[in-house]
């Protein structure tokens, strides 16, 4: 239960980051761990965000931070660990603190490619 609220204080934050919009998207790069507790909270999150679709892609994290680095486009990056949100910071695609949501897990906002 924990998890799921500050998995939900986490998009709710995010979508502040993601452009006006009519119709939005919010892109999650999120630890194949987090997988069934992010589905979970998607629901939740798009009924009280109306017009906002979450987009996620699920992998190991030194994938997504692999990803990230090569540029690829994120809102949320979710970690399992704080090894590879090191990694996506000194790749430069970290725009903000990251915050730890659940231990070991910890999410941030990466900054555009």
């Amino acid at each position: 239960m924990l998890l799921r609220r500050a998995w939900l204080i986490v998009l709710l934050l995010a979508v502040g980051a993601v452009r006006a919009q009519e119709a939005r998207t919010l892109t999650v790069f999120a630890a194949a761990s987090l997988g069934e507790a992010f589905e979970a909270i998607a629901a939740d999150f798009a009924a009280q965000n109306p017009g906002v679709t979450v987009q996620f892609n699920f992998a190991g994290s030194a994938d997504l931070a692999a990803q990230l680095a090569e540029g690829a486009p994120a809102d949320v990056f979710a970690s399992a660990n704080t090894r590879q949100m090191q990694v996506a910071r000194a790749a430069g695609r970290i725009g903000s603190v990251p915050r730890t949501f659940a231990s070991p897990a910890c999410a941030t906002w990466p900054t555009p490619a």
